[in-house]
């Protein structure tokens, strides 16, 4: 592959991964108000605080549930079909989803929501495919690390346009046409064009095998199968904890903020662009510098260490300013903690089956997607304040996962 290809190559697939977060991204400053906010009229009966939080905490779940099917399909799809098609058909599955997603906000079909998000999360093996043609085209494990951070980077960058695209457009008091509906039209439309663009630019960078098998239930099939691989079901599992607390922490951060301090919509995009901010100039700034002196392991161990202490500060009772100072932080860590995860999967095996390997780590990512804003769901019902407990926890197992080995190791040695 020649320069020029091999550049045009890697830009559709950093497109392709930031439209896949604009997606994602675009939830957060839409789904909350319409659950939580008195101004709003999507409901026709009226939720009390604790059925509106678990009914939320599903609907978020519905996406990761869907992908933990989806992802590692897909994933294994573009190992034995090439990733260009692979590309191709989670796109159209994602533009399908996200119109569909449009419409039932536009309708007030709390059931298509619910379709809509299974959809878009079963299509979402975007990731796997991103990050397993990057591997084919780093050229050893430094360029496969930093490749992995200028993506989470660009990430970062997608999640500010996500939610000043969800805070602006979904706001009626904007213009007539500004509907909680309006985002997810833009987003369906710059899928299809971002279609257009792949099939136009992207040249194949896997070479594709003779055979394939696939099965429905390849998600649980890899789950299963990562316990039988010792050196991979460490860095699975950390990433799986890490992912748990993470996302809950994340997903239920506006039910805190408008329970807690009493901030509007409006306030909630403002401080969801400051995560895109500080998530994507942390992996460029430090993750590079990281990679060039500490190793995967290395990075992962300080970060989760510092995570832990920091979801811990959220507990006692603060002012705003002091938490958002905490949580900036967090993202801060967070951010690099994310690449470096990947790049450890990543780094355990071949690279002629990254896409089976990431797929069964986006399985992991999925589960622990789903089971953190369910379990935080039922959490926030009760006490809000609990959710950081439990986040706290679960980011300290994955520390003890990644520590004990390896003090054991140095201590051997």
């Amino acid at each position: 592959m020649s320069g020029f290809l091999h550049r045009f190559s890697k830009y559709s697939i950093f497109l392709t991964f930031f439209l896949d977060n604009l997606g994602l991204g675009i939830i957060f400053p839409i789904f909350t108000p319409l659950f939580f906010d008195p101004k709003s009229h999507f409901f026709k009966d009226s939720y009390s605080f604790s059925h509106g939080s678990i009914l939320l905490g599903l609907l978020i779940a519905a996406f990761p549930l869907a992908q933990f099917f989806g992802a590692p399909l897909i994933g294994d799809l573009s190992d034995q079909i090439g990733r260009k098609k692979g590309f191709i058909l989670t796109i159209i599955g994602s533009t399908v989803g996200y119109i569909l997603m449009g419409v039932g906000l536009e309708m007030h079909l709390l059931h298509l929501l619910f379709l809509s998000r299974m959809l878009t999360g079963f299509f979402a093996g975007n990731l796997t495919i991103c990050l397993a043609s990057l591997v084919d085209m780093s050229k050893d494990e430094s360029e496969r690390t930093k490749n992995f951070s200028l993506l989470a980077s660009i990430g970062g960058l997608s999640f500010i346009f996500s939610v000043a695209i969800g805070g602006f457009f979904s706001n009626p008091a904007v213009g007539k046409i500004f509907t909680p509906s309006l985002p997810f039209w833009i987003i369906a439309a710059l899928f299809f064009i971002n279609l257009c663009l792949l099939m136009t630019f992207f040249k194949e960078s896997h070479r594709v095998p003779k055979s394939s098998h696939f099965h429905l239930l390849k998600g649980i099939h890899n789950i299963l199968h990562a316990w039988k691989i010792p050196h991979l079901k460490l860095a699975y599992m950390v990433f799986f904890f890490y992912m748990i607390a993470w996302v809950t922490t994340v997903q239920f951060l506006p039910t805190y903020l408008m329970k807690y301090y009493g901030i509007t919509p409006e306030q909630i995009t403002y401080i969801f662009l400051g995560i895109g901010v500080i998530w994507g100039g942390a992996n460029f700034l430090f993750s590079k510098c990281l990679s060039k002196i500490l190793a995967p392991k290395q990075t992962l161990l300080v970060c989760l260490c510092l995570l832990s202490i920091f979801l811990a500060l959220f507990l006692p009772d603060q002012s705003l300013p002091a938490f958002l100072f905490h949580f900036y932080f967090s993202v801060a860590l967070s951010a690099v903690t994310w690449s470096n995860c990947l790049a450890n999967v990543s780094l355990q095996t071949d690279v002629d089956i990254q896409g089976r390997i990431l797929g069964i780590n986006q399985s992991f990512a999925a589960l622990a997607s789903m089971l953190g804003p369910t379990l935080g769901g039922l959490i926030t019902a009760f006490d809000p304040r609990l959710v950081y407990l439990f986040t706290t926890l679960s980011c300290a197992v994955a520390f003890i996962m990644i520590a004990i080995p390896t003090f054991r190791k140095k201590a051997a040695g």
